[in-house]
């Protein structure tokens, strides 16, 4: 077993149990002191999880509240955008749509041929056999050509003929600048009619069109109620399908002769009513006319100059009042 000075063989087999047992104790200590952390993480991590999903859940539930709210409102603007709208239906207004038909090309003419040309085709030429006859074919549809389309409205009633205004380069003349077609529908929301030029201003781009049958001629704007830049106006038209079309623009500058403004006048607009926001014509839209060339800027044709030069207006009825004009007696050349 040993003596006093010297242990036995024995003890380090009991020293290493101890130290093992020792051993064994720390870590499962240890394992217990972090199995304790790694749970108490997890009820943390849990619990921020939690929050962290419930905050989604009030975003998403916010951001949902705040796209419904921003749809109402877009939707309450564009019912207000519809709803302040001059003019609810154009065909009601009396606005029109213009179809111009330039008819066939004209053919170009070969050169005259020379005697001695002729001489020799002459000689060239044998007798033609006899013509069999032929079954007599129907004749074909004239050709009217491409037409062009706008819009007018009109401006007096005279009787059972209505005068309508228009621009002058919807009826112009593809093959003869200043000249008109003969070849003019009206069409309107429940008739196709004829129409023929009365007289024509090519430098006002204005054509006073006559036609038989009776339409609305909507009202013009009071003279005391003057127009001042940064008015509101919108042109007024059909397109060639009859859907009411309406452009909005604001007013740059006014001269006598001229309303400036940033109004886009499609072709189909051509020649119909520029409205205030109460429906009443205050000039004509157009797209060719230009008092100062090039320049940038939509000019227009206010209402009273058809006075100056298509229509014969007191002062009384240039007023905005019914019955207000009448057609110059000049046709058109």
């Amino acid at each position: 077993m040993g003596t006093r000075d010297h242990l036995g063989w024995w003890t380090v087999p009991v020293f290493l149990a101890v130290g093992l047992a020792g051993a064994v104790l720390a870590g499962g200590l240890a394992v217990i002191y972090y199995a304790a952390q790694v749970g108490a993480l997890r009820t943390e991590t849990r619990s921020a999880r939690d929050e962290a999903s419930s905050a989604r859940d009030e975003i998403r539930e916010a951001t949902d509240e705040a796209l419904a709210t921003i749809n109402e409102q877009v939707e309450e603007v564009r019912r207000s955008l519809v709803s302040d709208l001059p003019v609810a239906d154009a065909s009601d207004a009396g606005v029109v749509v213009v179809r111009a038909f330039p008819g066939p090309a004209p053919q170009q003419q070969p050169p005259p041929e020379s005697a001695s040309e002729a001489q020799a085709n002459s000689a060239n030429q044998e007798d033609p056999p006899p013509a069999e006859e032929q079954p007599q074919q129907p004749e074909p549809p004239p050709d009217r050509g491409a037409p062009t389309f706008g819009s007018a409205f009109p401006v007096v009633r005279d009787g059972g003929t209505t005068f309508l205004v228009t621009s002058f380069e919807v009826v112009e003349s593809p093959y003869d600048a200043g000249a008109f077609v003969s070849d003019i529908e009206v069409i309107a929301a429940d008739r196709t009619l004829r129409a023929t030029v009365h007289s024509f201003d090519p430098n006002l781009d204005l054509a006073l069109l006559r036609v038989g049958g009776d339409f609305d001629v909507p009202a013009w704007r009071p003279l005391e109620e003057g127009l001042v830049p940064g008015d509101k106006l919108w042109a007024v038209g059909l397109t060639p399908t009859l859907s009411t079309a309406q452009v909005g623009g604001t007013i740059a500058a006014i001269d006598p002769r001229v309303l400036v403004s940033d109004v886009i006048v499609p072709d189909f607009l051509r020649g119909g009513p520029l409205v205030d926001l109460d429906g009443r014509v205050v000039g004509i839209a157009t797209a060719a006319y230009r008092p100062y060339g090039n320049a940038d800027g939509q000019a227009s044709v206010p209402i009273r100059v058809l006075c100056e030069r298509l229509l014969r207006c007191t002062a009384e009825q240039q007023g905005g009042t019914e019955g207000r004009t009448d057609p110059d007696e000049t046709d058109a050349d």
